[in-house]
């Protein structure tokens, strides 16, 4: 039984071993990437702000996925005509919305330093570096809200997040019983609407 078992187990880490690239392999597969993104950085001024999806490019997604691989190459391509291409670009110069904004080259590095420790910071002594960041960041924007010193948050990963978490505490603070009313003007986010159906408080 438990030579049975030692020998999945291996057979199960000879399979993953690909998911696990050594240090050289990490070096050359991040130096491709990276050289990607700087390379679509540096285009970005004289590229169009809007190329709609074509024909061709319905005909090069596939969403199927299958058992093998490709090659790391092959996926970047993939990705610069069937990702970044199409749609709005919202990194260019000539996109002036606000929602969603044009992301900063030094936040792209850090989310890449945060995925690449991958530190779990929902539990403080878990990170503890981590959970002072989410920490100050919130005590800052507080402040700068003009919120007291005894107010506190967390970081979410968008608005929508953002205001379910919101009105789940705005409920459970204020309004545990259901006998309440929240008041929307006609130009709230789509996202509040789902956020009260979530929270139980879609209905007058």
């Amino acid at each position: 039984m438990i030579g049975e078992l030692r020998g999945e187990i291996e057979r199960l880490r000879a399979a993953a071993r690909p998911l696990e690239p050594d240090s050289k392999a990490r070096r050359a597969l991040g130096g491709q990437a990276l050289d990607h993104a700087l390379n679509f950085l540096d285009g970005v001024e004289d590229a169009p702000s809007l190329r709609p999806a074509t024909e061709a490019f319905s005909l090069q997604f596939d969403s199927e996925f299958t058992e093998e691989g490709r090659d790391p190459a092959d996926v970047l391509v993939y990705v610069d005509a069937c990702i970044e291409k199409p749609g709005i670009a919202t990194t260019s110069p000539r996109f002036m919305g606000y929602i969603p904004g044009g992301g900063l080259f030094h936040s792209a590095l850090g989310d890449m330093l945060a995925a690449a420790s991958n530190k779990y910071s929902g539990f403080a002594p878990a990170a503890p570096g981590a959970v002072r960041i989410e920490n100050a960041c919130t005590s800052w924007l507080a402040s700068v809200i003009g919120y007291p010193a005894t107010a506190s948050g967390t970081l979410t990963s968008g608005g929508s997040l953002a205001n379910l978490t919101a009105m789940v505490a705005a409920r459970d603070a204020r309004d545990p019983d259901g006998g309440g009313a929240v008041y929307l003007t006609r130009f709230a986010h789509h996202c509040v609407d789902k956020a009260l159906h979530i929270a139980g408080r879609d209905r007058a």
